[in-house]
């Protein structure tokens, strides 16, 4: 069987990340039809879409079939073979190759996440740096503020980035005096990343300082006081000389009914002491989402409990992007972007109140998994207290 196969163009240059367009021209030097199957091989078979792929070329015929090559982003700069096999029946008849030449292109780009901290002690961001490139880029990293008040310390200040990957660098924002009380106080910085591609980008954060002392702690341990003192005046000045008086008149039958209701007393006195939104508690949820899917888990309140997240972390250790939404119920309580954030806190001043029989959902949207990964890994941990006498 003689097919003859060339390419056009044989040779070309193209920048990464763009489309080349190739023909391949078969001719049937055989005095009978062929049915002709074309497909790509070689390091660029699977960025390499041929159409049709099977057809009939006619005796003496001549027919160009247009393909086209999309090259990634961070294929390497230099000489690349665009190989395209030609089959009649299961036997390779010919093979064209064209030779495409790959510019090198050096671009970074950066974020901050999240842009907003907030945190008592330290605030803590991250800067995330992309390759966008086929070559490696040096960055260097430099933090400032005006504000005197606080210190950043960068996890490093100088990184090279290879092609196509991303690294991180942590930036902690170190006030230099906590407080206890009183409002917070916002602290603004800038993050400057300077590459040897050219680029750089200006990244603004604010680290929102809290006070040690959360601003619903003075009314709960107040009414806890409050509690604690008038069931101590109560036992002392009524309940407990009754329950003398009344041990004293009690005849030998009613002392185990009267041991009952001192226990109950006690218990009463006892739970006067408790805070009032009950005893803390903690829970995490997880979410494993595929790409372009969402998934979500759930954690049902038990009956007669009452639950109160006063503080909320989402984490995204994987740099998934999408989207991660608290529910309590139907109801949408948070909504945040994954691009934003590898660990992203909430000091809630009123808690959020979920009720007996009711739902904690986390709803994890998969837009694009973090890189090397395969799915959107996201998890929330929430603590605050339970009440079981709801």
């Amino acid at each position: 069987m003689t097919i003859t196969t060339s390419l056009e163009p044989a040779t070309t240059t193209a920048m990464p990340g763009t489309t080349v367009a190739l023909a391949l021209r078969l001719h049937n030097a055989e005095f009978t039809a062929q049915v002709v199957t074309v497909r790509p091989v070689g390091s660029l078979a699977d960025y390499t879409v041929v159409e049709p792929a099977s057809f009939d070329l006619a005796a003496d015929e001549t027919v160009d079939v247009a393909y086209a090559v999309t090259l990634p982003l961070s294929l390497p700069p230099g000489l690349h073979s665009s190989v395209i096999s030609v089959s009649v029946g299961e036997a390779e008849v010919a093979t064209a190759e064209a030779t495409v030449e790959v510019a090198a292109v050096a671009a970074h780009a950066a974020l901050i996440g999240p842009p907003r901290s907030k945190s008592a002690s330290n605030g803590r961001h991250r800067i995330t740096i992309q390759n966008r490139g086929n070559i490696a880029v040096d960055v260097t990293v430099v933090a400032m503020t005006d504000d005197p008040t606080i210190a950043l310390q960068p996890e490093m200040s100088h990184l090279s980035v290879d092609a196509g990957t991303s690294t991180f660098v942590d930036i902690t924002a170190i006030p230099n005096e906590k407080f206890w009380n009183g409002p917070p106080v916002e602290h603004g910085f800038m993050v400057a990343t300077i590459g040897s591609d050219g680029q750089s980008f200006d990244l603004h954060g604010i680290f929102e300082q809290r006070p040690r002392l959360r601003p619903w702690w003075g009314p709960a341990l107040a009414g806890a006081a409050v509690a604690l003192l008038i069931g101590t005046i109560l036992w002392f000045a009524v309940l407990a000389p009754y329950v003398r008086s009344t041990a004293e008149d009690a005849n030998a039958e009613d002392r185990a009914a009267l041991d009952a209701k001192i226990a109950e007393l006690e218990a009463s006195a006892a739970e006067a002491e408790e805070l009032p939104l009950g005893q803390p508690a903690d829970l995490r949820l997880s979410v494993e989402a595929a790409e372009g899917q969402s998934s979500t888990d759930t954690f049902r309140v038990p009956a007669s409990t009452v639950w109160s997240a006063t503080d909320i972390i989402f984490q995204n250790p994987t740099g998934a992007a999408g989207q991660v939404t608290l529910m309590r119920d139907d109801d949408i309580l948070l909504i945040e972007e994954l691009a934003n954030f590898r660990d992203l806190d909430f000091n809630l001043v009123a808690p959020f109140v979920f009720e007996g029989d009711s739902n904690i959902t986390m709803s994890v949207t998969c837009d694009a998994p973090g890189p090397s990964e395969s799915s959107c890994s996201v998890s929330t941990t929430l603590t605050g207290f339970v009440d079981e006498s709801g």
